[in-house]
């Protein structure tokens, strides 16, 4: 979960409370959130324009543009009406108020932890549905795909580490530096599958790496200064 910068402009369609599911209205929705599911960052196969606040029918907070998320069914089921209240990524950076932890050998699961003492009702909310969606499923069959989101974590970390490593190897003979770093930075951006989980490794891992990598997506301008 990384902080997203949505569009501030809402496109015409959804200020006339037409369709969201298509057209330029999705593309933005899509672009927005690098094409990946906001709360388990996940690459969906099946994608949901979700309400993050749940509408109940009414129609402004249906149409309503700072309301609409992109997500996967399976996250967007799992939220469901219970989790109203978890923290917004597009006003609030989740990796300022929770650490994304994941482990590098297979079948251990990810886990969160609040940064600030006891947290907020809000971060504990938070913390439980991703739990619940990575570790915690309510359902057997929510089970297997937990788990297949949980490989695809460790096949990616997997990738990650060992492109650190490359990259701190390359750092000490002088040998294909910028090829190997090149892959961190990509690894670290807000795009990456299951980004906060490796952007917390490396901060608290690699910092001076983290930092340099943060100052190469800026330069990017994939991220803005504000979210370095």
């Amino acid at each position: 979960m990384v902080k997203i910068n949505k569009t501030k402009k809402a496109p015409k369609r959804i200020t006339c409370q037409k369709h969201y599911q298509e057209g330029v209205v999705f593309e933005t929705i899509r672009n927005d959130f690098y094409r990946k599911c906001y709360l388990c960052e996940d690459r969906p196969q099946d994608v949901h324009v979700e309400h993050f606040i749940h509408h109940n029918g009414n129609r402004e907070l249906k149409y309503k543009w700072e309301n609409l998320f992109y997500a996967c069914s399976r996250c967007n089921n799992m939220k469901g009406t219970e989790y109203d209240d978890i923290i917004d990524c597009t006003k609030i950076d989740p990796e300022e108020r929770i650490r994304f932890y994941y482990n590098c050998y297979p079948m251990c699961e990810p886990t969160f932890e609040i940064k600030c003492g006891d947290g907020t009702d809000q971060d504990k909310k938070t913390v439980e549905l991703l739990e619940k969606i990575f570790c915690k499923p309510p359902t057997a069959m929510k089970a297997d795909t937990a788990q297949n989101l949980c490989d695809a974590l460790f096949e990616e970390g997997m990738d990650f580490l060992r492109d650190l490593k490359k990259y701190e190897k390359a750092v000490e003979t002088g040998e294909n530096i910028e090829k190997y770093f090149t892959y961190v930075v990509d690894h670290l951006s807000k795009g990456a599958r299951f980004a906060a989980f490796f952007r917390t490794f490396a901060r608290e891992n690699y910092p001076r790496t983290y930092e340099k990598a943060m100052e190469k997506l800026v330069e990017q301008k994939v991220l803005p200064v504000e979210s370095a």
